[in-house]
């Protein structure tokens, strides 16, 4: 479940939203041969900004590291190859009732739409699938926890209130960007701490999310804690819902965020309407913080048809 098939994967979805009807096996065989090129460039995309998180460009350019030269080649072999993507999209693929044709409507300029469409398809890349990954890791992991929700499964995947406490969980758990960096605008007091302006600030989501002063049990599995509740004596507290921020938030926050829950809510609860998950592991797989939340480990999952 690792590696360029599941960004392909990610990525197919990105591009059904955006052409709708039109996209069927006769377009994504013009489109087929390029996504699988995206895929491979936006993996090492991933990779080598992973090596540079925390180096600021301008020092990553000036001591020419492999890494940044590395980065500074395939960024641009990644833009190309999205804007044939869109290009083929817009020109010899029907129009149809997705995004796309909705941007075509409002928005002139097709260089706009190709910065939105990039950044859509280029966001799809690593982040749902492992996203969903750990999701599949933690129910195979927590028999009982499976059981519950997979009972609460309903015709309408969206009215399934654990199945979205399963999502909002395991992204607290393992939130697929462990990191938010932001450059202060402004001096800021933080605790005791003074920061200049200009200052890089960075946020430990993976850390924050498992703080013992916001979550009751923060290393554990508990997706019933995001369910709402009018009798406030119920709930798993202590329960911060502003700790755990797996999509950012403010004006930039993940483009994809919909786009990635829908998506990861209607995958589970089709798996779990079919399959019963275990973990073939002989340990437990631990997160590797990179520029995504990685397995140090690779996943290994059994699906048995239920009955």
């Amino acid at each position: 479940m690792l590696g360029c098939n599941c960004i392909g994967g990610d990525i197919e979805v990105i591009l059904s939203l955006m052409l709708g009807t039109s996209f069927n096996p006769e377009s994504m065989l013009k489109l087929n041969e390029l996504v699988e090129q995206f895929s491979r460039t936006v993996y090492q995309i991933f990779l080598y900004s992973s090596k540079l998180m925390a180096i600021p460009p301008q020092l990553a350019d000036r001591l020419q590291l492999d890494a940044w030269k590395q980065f500074e080649k395939i960024v641009p072999e990644t833009l190309s190859i999205a804007d044939k993507i869109i290009d083929i999209s817009i020109d010899d693929i029907e129009r149809g009732d997705g995004l796309l044709s909705k941007l075509q409507d409002c928005i002139p300029s097709r260089d706009s739409i190709k910065r939105i469409f990039s950044d859509f398809i280029i966001a799809a890349g690593d982040t749902t699938a492992f996203a969903t990954l750990w999701c599949l890791y933690l129910l195979a992991k927590n028999q009982a926890v499976q059981t519950t929700v997979r009972s609460g499964i309903k015709d309408d995947f969206l009215e399934s209130p654990l199945i979205r406490g399963t999502v909002k969980e395991s992204l607290r758990l393992f939130p697929i960007a462990p990191f938010i960096g932001r450059f202060l605008n402004t001096d800021a007091i933080i605790g005791d701490y003074c920061i200049p302006k200009n200052t890089l600030a960075l946020l430990s989501l993976y850390s924050a999310g498992r703080d013992e002063a916001s979550f009751y049990l923060p290393n554990e599995f508990l997706p019933q804690r995001w369910l709402r509740r009018d009798d406030k004596s119920m709930s798993l507290v202590p329960f911060n819902v502003n700790a755990s921020l797996p999509f950012a938030m403010g004006s930039r926050s993940c483009i994809g965020r919909k786009i990635a829950l829908i998506q990861m809510q209607y995958l589970l609860s089709k798996i779990l309407n079919e399959y019963h998950l275990t973990v073939l592991n002989d340990k437990d797989v631990e997160a590797e913080l990179k520029l995504v939340t990685v397995p140090s480990s690779k996943i290994r999952l059994a699906f048995q048809k239920l009955e």
